[in-house]
């Protein structure tokens, strides 16, 4: 309990400071870019490079298929219950199942187990970044699949999960003093994300209509029900994994479908009312989910 209310605040004292500010401020446009693009393209490849790498070689070959497997599933399970709830309505039902893989998760799991559950997020986030990106052209636009392979390419945390594992494989070894160097540089992308999610919040209010509402019966009814499920008939490899994908599985839609939706989408403010609100709601819930699940 005490690790838990440890992790809540250092997950919420951040959020809320930078949800205040925004709302007395003014969030600006271009410092929630600019923070977005530091942590996604700086901190937070390195924050996976050294949780990487310092990860067990065995372990990690043990747990990442079951955890990227998990992730297919999740996708596909929340995408395939959207389409009903949507009614065939293809971006919503895309939305539904795209998560915010990374800077919801990633906090508060590197506070409540440490490094080696940034690891496992990796995988995960890499599975979901990879579904996301490349079917995000088709869900949500006429585009074809290798725009979507091309976002994927710039996608920084992949090069860092790729550098770490390639370091272990070739066993490399990093002096100690320099891996918890590059863990103490790259948590700074833990508390980044949670500034960015705060600005983010502060320019829309509590947005709940049928669409979102439809949407968090996905992601915090349906998705983390059919995990259980799943973990339940093919067990885990451990007991970390389990908590990863129970915590994963939670997450509300990722705020890149925003930028998606921008690029590929006709209805953009119907993709970030959905969006921003069920993120709203989910930092409300995730405490209560915590509890539940006892993790």
């Amino acid at each position: 309990m005490e690790r838990l209310l440890s992790a809540l605040l250092q997950f919420y004292a951040p959020l809320l400071a930078a949800l205040a500010y925004g709302k007395m401020r003014g969030a600006v446009r271009e410092t929630v870019d600019d923070l977005s693009k530091i942590t996604l393209n700086c901190f937070l490849p390195v924050l996976l490079f050294a949780s990487v790498y310092r990860r067990r070689l065995g372990a990690t070959l043990q747990e990442a298929p079951f955890i990227m497997g998990a992730a297919l599933f999740t996708i596909a399970a929340s995408m395939a219950v959207g389409a009903l709830l949507f009614r065939g309505d293809r971006e919503l039902a895309y939305v539904s199942s795209f998560a915010n893989a990374v800077y919801l998760p990633v906090p508060l799991a590197y506070v409540l187990w440490g490094p080696d559950a940034v690891s496992l997020i990796g995988f995960y986030a890499l599975a979901c970044s990879t579904t996301g990106n490349t079917l995000a052209p088709i869900m949500m636009g006429r585009s074809s699949l290798v725009v979507g392979l091309r976002r994927l390419a710039k996608y920084p945390p992949i090069y860092g999960i790729a550098a770490g594992l390639i370091a272990q494989l070739i066993g490399l070894e990093l002096p100690e003093v320099v891996v918890e160097s590059l863990l103490g540089v790259g948590s700074i992308a833990t508390y980044l994300a949670l500034i960015v999610l705060g600005l983010q919040a502060s320019v829309v209010g509590m947005l709940v209509d049928a669409d979102v509402a439809k949407v968090m019966g996905v992601r915090f009814v349906a998705s983390p029900t059919l995990v259980c499920l799943l973990v339940g008939v093919v067990g885990s490899p451990s007991e970390l994994a389990t908590k990863v994908v129970l915590l994963e599985s939670f997450m509300p839609p990722a705020v890149a479908n925003v930028i998606l939706a921008n690029e590929f989408s006709s209805k953009p403010e119907r993709v970030a009312k959905v969006v921003f609100g069920s993120t709203l709601a989910a930092l409300a819930a995730i405490p209560a989910f915590l509890l539940a699940l006892g993790i």
